[in-house]
């Protein structure tokens, strides 16, 4: 099957994103030149007018309790929703498609029938900072890549995924499982992963453009490091098939000091000690299992993942006889 027949269709989970910023996430799909199968809404029950507006301009929605989302269980639940298309596109309600070929250029790399996904390039939106312009600089550069398990220097980079915008094979997806049914965040990279571990190829391009950025506070970014520690304690087999390089942190950092050096120097200050936090958050979540529920629910980004409900399901996934 060739990509000109092949069904597109795109997922997003919603909540509360505000009826300017929406209008403008739909404007973008709709002036897309691939055709687009679907687009599929998954709502957490907002309490503005996504919904409404979501059904006005013709796109599917569905609708699950606010308690029910999960970065894992929502998108595959998607994934099953979406069963008669051949590429699902993923996508966030702040994550504005930055050319009408994007969705076009994403699905390029899928005539390798052995690519079971591709990330998209991030730009910073125009009220971007400047730690939040280094941010997508760095780690959305100008080149295209594809990697599988025989490329050179594997290592925890190999594994990098964004849902934000990022299309998927669907039978691919299918064969390794689909995404995880409970993780705080990166379910993204643990689908990353499993593609490669199965023998299967990950790509990125370059030319698939999409606008996505966040000004973090130091508060947001100990928060969101904490729980991507917490992820990588819970799924340490990645950082083991995948070299972390120790380094790559230290790299970063002294880049984004550069750059604010270079671009503007009143954010030096704010980019040492956000790097320090984050690399303490870090060895916290990577530790978490020392955590009370209490302190880690005050740590975390997504408080409610330590809610009762989410506790039950990773205890009955990590012991499914009890």
């Amino acid at each position: 099957m060739n990509l000109t027949t092949r069904k597109i269709s795109i997922i997003v989970p919603t909540l509360n994103p505000g009826k300017e910023n929406w209008i403008r996430w739909i404007d973008a799909i709709n002036c897309q030149t691939a055709e687009i199968h679907r687009v599929l809404v998954i709502d957490s029950s907002s309490d503005d007018d996504t919904v409404s507006i979501s059904k006005e301009f013709g796109l599917d929605t569905h609708t699950i309790k606010r308690q029910e989302f999960n970065h894992g269980k929502t998108r595959q639940l998607g994934a099953e929703l979406c069963q008669d298309s051949d590429i699902l596109v993923y996508l966030t309600q702040d994550s504005i498609l930055a050319s009408p070929d994007s969705i076009s250029e994403i699905i390029k790399p899928f005539e390798d029938k052995l690519v079971g996904a591709v990330c998209g390039r991030q730009l910073p939106h125009a009220n971007a900072n400047i730690l939040a312009k280094h941010s997508r600089l760095y780690n959305y550069g100008p080149t295209p890549k594809t990697n599988s398990l025989q490329s050179e220097h594997l290592s925890i980079k190999t594994v990098f995924m964004s849902n934000s915008f990022a299309a998927y094979s669907k039978d691919i997806l299918k064969k390794i499982g689909g995404f995880p049914s409970n993780t705080i965040v990166c379910e993204d990279m643990y689908v990353a992963a499993k593609i490669l571990m199965a023998n299967f190829k990950v790509s990125y391009s370059s030319s698939a453009t999409t606008y996505h950025s966040h000004n973090y506070t130091i508060a947001d970014e100990f928060k969101r490091y904490f729980d991507i520690g917490v992820f990588h304690a819970r799924e340490s087999w990645i950082r083991e098939s995948f070299s972390n390089e120790s380094k790559a942190g230290i790299r970063y950092a002294v880049s984004e000091l550069q750059y604010a050096w270079k671009k503007e120097k009143s954010f030096i200050l704010l980019s040492a000690v956000s790097s320090l936090s984050k690399y303490l958050a870090f060895k916290l979540g990577l530790n978490e299992n020392a955590l009370p529920t209490s302190i880690k629910r005050i740590l975390s980004m997504h408080s409610e993942f330590w809610s009762d409900h989410h506790v039950h399901s990773e205890l009955t996934r990590e012991n499914p006889g009890e």
